[in-house]
This record gives C-alpha cells, structure tokens and sequence, in this order.
C-alpha cells in the first residue's frame, strides 16, 4: 500500500477534529457538531464542510471551528489565510456568532507565529468583505482548552 503525504495528512486532520469533539463531549455548556455541511455556505454559494460547528447553550450562540493539524512540514500552513477568509465570511454573513481557528502540532513553520503574532493583523487588517477581525480567533488548542473550562469559548 503507498501512502501519500496528503492522505497521511487527512488522517491526521480527521484525528484532531475527532479530538477536539470527544473533548466537548459531555460538556454541560457546549454541543459540538462535526463535520457539518452548510448548503450555501461559502462566498460563491458553494457548500462549505466546516470541522465543527459548536453550539453554547448558554447563549445560544453558534461557534465555527477550524481545526488544523501539523506535525511534519507540509501544506496545512499554505491554507490557513484562505481558512480566515472563510471563517470571518461565516461570521459577516452570520452563519455563526464568532469562529476559531485551532492550530494543533509543531511541524508547521515560522509561519505559526507569525499569523497569531500582532505583525499579522498589520499585514492584514481585514478579512473577508472588508469586516475587521472582531469574530475571528486564531488559537493553540491549550488555549482553546482553557477557554471551554472557563465556558469561554
């Protein structure tokens, strides 16, 4: 059997969201619903698949989640801008509240910290249809860890 980087990649992937679902589940506050199709959800009307989509039910608030996995140098990186762009479309057109992006691994470069340092957002003070970046995150999972424990999210 050969095994692809990009197949090895999508395991990995598919394992984070996995994870990332089974750390919300039994949550009091929180309902994760993965791998969710939204019909017309991306800018040209095309169906998007998002990771996850988080429920508080608390607030009743819709929480996008991301989910991006590195653990060997690759493509994931390469993606992410156009992930945010997706993501702050979601919130402009209020498919969902707010929206994270959880990066998870250690094999991703310099580009890691450069897209969650201040730096970035001088780069790119505006995200999809010109909106700010006010509901979009972009967050290690211990972060995100720490927010669902205080039901911060």
């Amino acid at each position: 059997m050969v095994t692809t980087s990009g197949g090895k990649a999508q395991r990995q992937g598919s394992k984070f969201e996995k994870f990332f679902g089974v750390y919300l589940e039994g949550s009091e506050r929180y309902a994760v619903q993965p791998q969710l199709t939204l019909d017309r959800g991306k800018p040209d009307g095309r169906k998007a698949i998002i990771d996850a989509m988080v429920y508080d039910r608390s607030s009743s608030e819709r929480i996008i989640c991301s989910c991006k996995s590195q653990t060997s140098s690759g493509s994931a990186e390469e993606k992410m801008v156009w992930e945010l762009m997706l993501l702050s479309h979601f919130v402009y057109t209020k498919q969902c509240e707010r929206a994270y992006m959880i990066v998870l691994g250690n094999g991703f470069s310099g580009f890691k910290r450069f897209i969650q340092s201040p730096s970035f957002r001088t780069f790119m003070p505006h995200l999809a249809w010109g909106s700010p970046w006010g509901g979009v995150t972009i967050a290690g999972m211990d972060d995100i860890v720490t927010l669902i424990n205080k039901g911060k999210l």
